[in-house]
């Protein structure tokens, strides 16, 4: 009697699929890039200008161990920190007594043959000895401050 109650039991329904995007995968190639021709953002630069190229070649190439160099120029080389398809360049930042500029390259690869992100430049200064800095940068900042100018890329 048993079995045949069995038998008559509805099949149990299959487990649901994992229906999450699958992650995209960082892409080794020559992309060509277009930045902003400007600054936005909350730094109030004299020359808002990122004076970038129209349009620019960079080279990515993904290494082991959550490493990505990028070549965004002939002569130029950035090491990134890789995280998925994040990324994360270090392009010049410094230090200096209570001046502290960062200057980063972010971005994420969206596809299998496109990238996106940011130039960020981000100022802070305290106290005295911030004339350097509202120098090279503008007169009228004021610390801390964020600005970027957005790029996207597509593989050639």
């Amino acid at each position: 009697m048993m079995l045949a109650l069995l038998a008559c039991a509805p099949a149990p329904s299959p487990a649901p699929e994992d229906t999450a995007p699958a992650e995209q995968a960082p892409v080794a190639g020559t992309f060509a890039v277009t930045v902003e021709a400007e600054w936005a953002g909350e730094c109030d630069f004299e020359d808002p200008a990122t004076y970038r190229d129209a349009e620019e070649t960079w080279t990515f190439d993904p290494r082991a161990n959550g490493v990505l160099v990028l070549f965004p120029g002939v002569w130029d080389v950035l090491s990134c920190a890789l995280d998925g398809p994040d990324f994360t360049c270090d392009e010049g930042s410094y230090e200096a007594g209570r001046t502290q500029v960062t200057r980063l390259v972010e971005g994420v690869f969206t596809a299998d043959d496109t990238i996106a992100g940011a130039l960020v430049i981000e100022l802070d200064c305290g106290g005295t000895g911030c004339d350097t800095l509202t120098d090279a940068y503008g007169r009228r900042l004021e610390f801390p401050c964020r600005s970027e100018a957005a790029f996207a890329g597509e593989l050639e």
